[in-house]
């Protein structure tokens, strides 16, 4: 006799019920408090949260004194609320302004969501597994590599495929958590590391003689700060490459 899930109905069957009702459950609990590190919630519309409407005074703030109150518009908002919105700034200006350790993180944000989600979705099919045979959560974990055979008719075989599949997805646990290790350690290298109040300020002097009129950190916004900077950098490797060029020219002109 067998189950509506082609399982046999036998002593063999109920073993794996009960490893997997206790085991299972330890795992999602774990997964769980992994999962909420880093989960977010819909930030407010009344904290700042785009390098676009960020006053660059704010920004400052927040980068060198950690004074996270300065995001909150109007209302209130929660420690939480204030940690995620600023990240959300952070990040993007780490995207924009390319400099090779902030796009570290981006690829290190990236590589944790995808663990993340890997990590989900192993979890997820070996819990239905665990109940009922579903070729789709086979096919899921063969993509990820687990090519065990999932043979309905050898339960303890079964058992067998689907705990190594526990035991080999710990992996992505450890590279997740080592992501985070790697992630949270360069956020706090980079964030604010020899940034302080007075480089922003001599900064926007030489920005201000570029532009040809005062630039107030009151009155551009973070995106527009970037824009400058990168515009001044390519004016700045446009003239360097010219006269470079020139005394090229001045040699082979003897």
């Amino acid at each position: 006799m067998t189950t509506s899930n082609g399982l046999p109905l036998n002593g063999r069957h109920r073993r794996i019920k009960s490893y997997f009702s206790s085991v299972i459950r330890k795992g999602f609990s774990a997964l769980w408090q992994l999962m909420t590190r880093r989960q977010r919630s819909k930030p407010l519309s009344n904290l700042y949260t785009r390098c676009s409407q960020t006053p660059l005074e704010v920004f400052i703030d927040v980068l060198v004194n950690k004074n996270l109150n300065r995001l909150v518009r109007y209302g209130k908002a929660t420690q939480n609320q204030m940690n995620e919105a600023w990240e959300l700034i952070f990040t993007e200006y780490c995207e924009i302004s390319g400099s090779p350790q902030y796009q570290r993180l981006l690829n290190l944000s990236r590589e944790i969501g995808g663990l993340q989600s890997k990590l989900l979705s192993i979890q997820l099919c070996i819990r239905v597994l665990g109940y009922r045979y579903s070729s789709k959560c086979v096919a899921t974990l063969r993509r990820f590599g687990y090519n065990y055979r999932f043979n309905l008719q050898d339960p303890e075989g079964y058992l067998k495929d689907i705990k190594a599949v526990m035991t080999k997805s710990k992996s992505v646990e450890l590279a997740l958590d080592q992501s985070l290790v790697d992630y949270n350690k360069l956020m706090k290298e980079s964030d604010g590391k020899n940034l302080s109040e007075e480089y922003f300020q001599k900064a926007l002097v030489e920005l201000s003689k570029f532009m040809g009129f005062r630039i107030d950190a009151k009155e551009i916004s973070v995106g527009e700060y970037v824009a400058i900077v990168k515009r001044r950098e390519k004016e700045i490797n446009y003239l360097l490459s010219k006269q470079n060029a020139n005394k090229h020219a001045h040699r082979n002109n003897r």
